[in-house]
């Protein structure tokens, strides 16, 4: 019966006869690896659990640590590498500590001595880890530098940028965007560093699970420290108040979440191959093993049946005899397993050239451009750029919520709902996005549809906070504000560092008046990101009602500087100048208002006001004249304009509007409020008679 293991008979065999512990070895270590390629990671890692207990080496326990990581066990992966030194080590470490909230145990990890960049390990990876978890710990400014040194060894670190774009660095992010060619300045491809660099650690007198896929140790990583005059904690200038100096703890991180937004567990921790690329076997060989195929020197010519194999490296003659059949003859020897980052049924990657390397990196630029202008609230620009995509890519899921968003912010709720339900076409299982997707059809009070959505959502991964915002807004749309808090904080449980589902719980507490906890939400929404202008605005809303009319002007402003188009945004601080009788400058954020949205009912109407205040009664009329054809069946614009007809002394004018709020069957205490106008008119309209 032929099993898996071959047995070893002599036919082709050394003089000198492999140890059992280093035929295990090999064994083990070849399957573990197989077994995470194939995502068999409760197999994997038992047999790893196996291979540490045989033969004990920080090779086999880095790569212990990754099974347990892999398997959604950061903690594990913290305990057994907690004293590891080696670079490899401590950047597994510092991602598991992430994982677990462990902000400064893992910034130790990647900074242990005192020189900070310099001893950061594992290269652009490492910096992008640090630029993390310093946005974690509020420390904007380090985080951009790490960002940028990030991108600078790798500018195909995609997550960087984005980080950049997150914090509000323009200036860095603009810098990439229009920085020269990356493969001009270092003379190969983007991401060729990391390659190099992993191939630098294999010595000849390397084991070979030593030489297969622990981890690289980028020699690149000692870079000069980047400069650190990020605009991130520069954008504004105004005095904080004494209520903004509320501070507290991060909120706690899942381990799933790999400790923030935007994560995305181990891509960067690599596995290459033993010495060079992956070639498919001779014809003339028996197929390998499933999961397993042949590997060639790094330049060596391709094998053919008529050359016979490429010659191995001699410490790997025993493992090639050890797996060869009885079958095949003498001399002819399998391939070596094949680690888990390469699948075997792939043909082998050719080198990324100066070509490809260029058209990859025009086409990221061309992406950030959208992505920046998004970030920067500059809608009409970010449309623009999503635009000029290719058409390949334009019609994505990524692009097409990009455009949601950035329709979104310009307030065209009805073409952003259609962006994304196009996305929700092309992509069915995406759940990035739907949060906001989600607010849009609250904006539109379309309930049908978003219940269908949060439905749909939950149908596909109750786990998703974002299933659990959108669950939440479908009730809140209702008025149903206790069981819309219950699935905000359920979102909050899965992932605690959302910002916007914070933001949405203290929405919710704010439509039930309980400004204190409302306050708190909005307040660890900051901390998670601090250019969350949603917040800001749901802070200064609340200082607003409660008559502090400088706070609200504060922090309307804050919100204002991070979404400067916004009409929303530019009514509320005019409402806010107003109240603090600064007119003028009232009048000018309404006029922003207005200019950024004609459609804007509540800034027209507040500029009326102020121009009432102003002594400009015939430039409020006007005012108010362009609210009616907005919104005609308005009964405060008619009141309005007739209490402005009475101020002109245009009675007959003035009687007409307020008899036409009164057809419009308002409230009962509003009702009152009109007869008592028109008795007062019609005193009025007496004593004139009297007079002439």
């Amino acid at each position: 019966m032929q099993t898996g293991l071959r047995h070893f008979d002599g036919v082709g065999a050394d003089p000198a006869p492999s140890t059992p512990s280093d035929t295990i070895e090999h064994q083990l270590a070849a399957c573990v690896r197989e077994y995470l390629g194939n995502y068999l990671y409760d197999t994997a890692t038992f047999l790893c659990e196996r291979l540490v207990a045989e033969t004990p080496s920080t090779a086999h326990t880095l790569l212990l640590a990754r099974c347990y990581y892999l398997s959604n066990q950061p903690y594990r992966t913290y305990h057994l590498l907690k004293d590891s030194s080696d670079p490899a080590s401590r950047y597994l470490f510092a991602t598991a500590c992430l994982s677990l909230n462990r902000l400064t145990e893992a910034e130790d990890a990647m900074l242990p001595g005192p020189a900070a960049h310099g001893g950061v390990a594992h290269g652009a990876a490492g910096h992008f880890l640090l630029a993390k978890v310093h946005t974690l710990m509020n420390r904007h400014d380090s985080a951009a530098s790490h960002h940028r040194a990030a991108l600078s060894l790798d500018p195909m670190l995609w997550g960087a940028f984005e980080g950049l774009c997150t914090l509000g660095a323009e200036t860095e992010a603009q810098a990439y965007l229009e920085g020269s060619g990356w493969a001009a300045q270092h003379g190969h491809a983007p991401g060729g560093g990391r390659a190099e660099a992993c191939t630098s650690e294999q010595t000849p007198g390397a084991s070979p699970s030593q030489e297969a896929d622990v981890g690289p140790t980028p020699g690149s990583s000692q870079v000069p420290p980047p400069p650190t005059d990020s605009i991130a904690d520069q954008a504004f200038s105004f005095p904080s108040p004494a209520p903004m100096a509320d501070g507290g703890a991060l909120p706690g991180v899942t381990p799933g979440s790999g400790g923030g937004p935007g994560y995305s567990g181990m891509q960067s921790y690599v596995t290459p191959s033993p010495t060079g690329l992956l070639a498919a076997p001779p014809p003339a060989r028996k197929a390998p093993p499933a999961g397993r195929g042949a590997w060639q020197p790094r330049g060596a010519p391709p094998a053919s049946a008529s050359s016979g194999p490429a010659p191995a490296p001699r410490r790997e003659a025993k493992l090639r005899r050890l797996f060869s059949d009885e079958e095949e003859g003498a001399g002819v020897l399998p391939p070596a397993p094949v680690p888990a980052c390469r699948p075997a049924a792939e043909p082998a990657a050719p080198s990324p050239g100066p070509a490809g390397a260029a058209a990859a990196l025009g086409l990221l630029r061309a992406l950030g451009r959208a992505l920046l202008h998004a970030s920067m609230h500059r809608c009409g620009a970010a449309l623009a750029a999503l635009r000029a995509l290719p058409p390949a890519h334009r019609e994505t899921g990524w692009a097409l919520c990009t455009t949601g968003r950035a329709l979104a912010g310009a307030v065209r709720y009805a073409e952003s709902a259609r962006a994304f339900a196009r996305a929700r076409a092309l992509e069915p299982g995406r759940l990035a996005d739907m949060e906001a997707y989600s607010t849009v059809l609250w904006h539109l009070r379309a309930g049908p549809a978003l219940s269908a959505l949060a439905q749909d959502l939950l149908a596909l991964d109750r786990l998703s906070p974002a299933a659990w915002c959108a669950a939440g807004n479908c009730f809140s749309l209702q008025r149903d504000h206790d069981t819309a808090l219950r699935f905000f904080r359920r979102a909050l449980q899965l992932d605690g560092g959302r910002a916007y589902a914070h933001t949405l719980a203290g929405h919710e507490f704010l439509a039930l008046e309980d400004f204190d906890k409302a306050m708190g939400c909005y307040r660890a929404a900051l901390r998670i990101e601090l250019r969350h202008y949603n917040a800001w605005f749901g802070m200064g809303h609340i200082f607003y009602r409660q008559e502090k009319w400088s706070l609200a002007e504060y922090h309307f402003r804050r919100a204002t500087a991070i979404h400067p188009t916004s009409s929303v945004l530019r009514c509320y601080l005019g409402m806010a100048l107003r109240r603090l009788e600064r007119l003028e400058e009232a009048l000018l954020e309404l006029h922003r208002a207005i200019a950024a949205d004609p459609k804007n009912p509540l800034a027209r109407f507040e500029a009326a006001n102020v121009l009432l205040a102003c002594e400009r009664p015939r430039d409020a009329l006007h005012e108010l004249q362009a609210l009616h054809d907005v919104a005609p069946q308005e009964v405060s614009t008619y009141f309005q304009m007739g209490k402005v007809h009475k101020r002109l002394g245009e009675v007959d004018q003035a009687m007409r509007c307020f008899c036409a709020a009164l057809d419009l069957q308002p409230p009962a205490a509003d009702s009152e409020l009109i007869k008592g106008a028109i008795e007062r008119l019609r005193v009025t309209e007496d004593a004139l008679d009297e007079e002439m």
